[in-house]
């Protein structure tokens, strides 16, 4: 997945266009974001963010609510093995890409 979208962080302001979005989104502050430079690079910092989210029951909803997954797409991520908070993330970082991804097509 990451190399079929790095073209996108190839794009000036992109990088910062999600980062502001997914802060929006999800009401977490990323930090170092110059050294953003991929997906990973953000799932690296947002995952941890999104642990203390969680802890919060009315805290992650609004994230879940805010970011707008549809709670078929969370059934489907608990089919897939692994964490469910790592795989959440995933998720979400994904859907708040795509977000800004059809805005960007847009201009």
């Amino acid at each position: 997945m990451e190399t079929n979208l790095k073209h996108f962080f190839d794009k000036q302001g992109f990088a910062a266009a999600l980062i502001l979005q997914l802060e929006k989104d999800t009401d977490v502050l990323l930090i170092n974001k110059d050294s953003i430079r991929s997906f990973n690079d953000i799932y690296e910092q947002l995952l941890p963010l999104l642990r203390v989210k969680f802890k919060n029951n009315a805290e992650w909803m609004r994230v879940i609510n805010r970011v707008d997954l549809s709670e078929k797409q969370i059934k489907n991520l608990q089919t897939f093995p692994g964490d469910y908070l790592e795989k959440m993330t995933k998720a979400i970082l994904m859907r708040v890409f795509q977000k800004v991804a059809l805005r960007w097509a847009s201009v």
